[in-house]
């Protein structure tokens, strides 16, 4: 079944790998501080299509078909897309941009996914990045994850594509794995025009 899904995955965005060879790119590798005692360290990178004009603000929805989580059980009941959601909606509010459910300017796609779900060559195979990350070995309760949000046109087109990767603790709190999954996207969509 992992397997179907994959190769399902890999048609629908065979296409997306020949946009990305006329975007640029940018990466870099910073802290990112969710509280005062407790610092994760991450790699972005962004990828912004030069062809296309990324407005400054107006409205977005979500891109449905290209959301998908790849976890397993270990946080099947953590409310991560919720998360990823809430904290899309408060980066993309601070720039200027609404949710609607009617007509968007742009809309917005994500996957979030565990090492052990989603390997880092089938990301660069599917996706068409490598964010460049470099696990540390903080034992069995630590796994690379990754995040990557797309942001499509009008025309469903990509125009912005954003990820982020780092080491996560699988044994923390939920209100805790908020605070970094907000501390995560508010740094990823920094970038974000």
């Amino acid at each position: 079944m992992r397997s179907a899904s994959l190769r399902y995955i890999v048609q629908r965005f065979v296409l997306f790998n020949f946009l990305m060879i006329g975007l640029l790119i940018g990466c870099t590798t910073t802290d990112i501080t969710p509280n005062n005692d407790d610092s994760l360290q991450a790699t972005f990178l962004t990828l912004k299509s030069p062809n296309h004009d990324i407005p400054s603000s107006g409205t977005f929805g979500w891109e449905t078909a290209h959301t998908q989580l790849f976890a397993d059980e270990r946080l099947v009941d953590t409310g991560i897309e919720q998360m990823i959601r809430k904290s899309l909606v408060d980066s993309l509010n601070e720039k200027r941009f609404f949710l609607t459910n009617h007509q968007p300017d742009i809309t917005i796609g994500f996957v979030a996914a565990l090492e052990s779900a989603l390997s880092h060559d089938a990301i660069n195979q599917i996706y068409g990045i490598d964010p460049g990350w470099i696990p540390k070995n903080h034992g069995n309760h630590f796994e690379t994850g990754t995040i990557i949000v797309d942001v499509f046109n009008a025309n469903r087109q990509i125009i912005w594509r954003g990820a982020i990767q780092g080491d996560t603790n699988l044994d923390i709190d939920n209100k805790t794995r908020q605070k970094r999954i907000e501390a995560a996207i508010y740094n990823l969509m920094r970038s974000f025009p």
